[in-house]
């Protein structure tokens, strides 16, 4: 037997060369990354990013709006709102919550038309909650004007994305 590695079929060596594991000198070359493939993954790092930032805009004033008074001078708050809004009367505006989440998920999907239809129709929802208070003499708390934030916010985000997409904007 020879200590030569192991020939093919056709007589000339095989492609594949084995690595010594125990030998750090030997290096294994990794095949070279094209720069279309740096320039990809640039621009998913900048993407992820900006909807991190998104984000913020949309479901910080979201969480906010839990804890302080819908209406003003009483006790309830949006977390109330959001736990019993599926009743009655509240149910218009309440389904706005979940337009607003299905835009984000738009939004997420880079679906930025969709996100931006969802977003003007969660706002829509949401303003209802005018027409039903708009009859007595309370008047909507800073919780209802940040949830109404966080609707119109998804809308512009939207709005300027499919403005970036369409490369109105670069």
């Amino acid at each position: 037997m020879s200590d030569l590695p192991p020939e093919s079929e056709s007589g000339t060596e095989t492609e594949h060369s084995s690595v010594d594991i125990a030998d750090p000198e030997q290096t294994v070359k990794a095949p070279p990354i094209s720069r279309e493939h740096l320039r990809l993954a640039k621009q998913s790092k900048k993407m992820r990013l900006r909807f991190v930032i998104y984000a913020g805009f949309i479901w910080a004033p979201y969480a906010v709006s839990l804890f302080l008074p819908v209406i003003e001078g009483s006790e309830m708050t949006g977390w109330f709102a959001l736990s019993s809004g599926w009743m009655s009367p509240l149910v218009v505006p309440w389904s706005a919550n979940w337009v607003l989440l299905w835009g984000w998920f738009a939004l997420r999907k880079r679906k930025y038309s969709r996100a931006k239809n969802l977003g003007y129709l969660a706002t829509a929802l949401a303003l209802t909650t005018i027409a039903l208070f708009a009859k007595g003499q309370d008047e909507l708390g800073s919780g209802y004007t940040l949830w109404l934030i966080s609707c119109v916010a998804l809308t512009a985000i939207a709005s300027f994305e499919c403005m970036r997409e369409s490369n109105e904007w670069a």
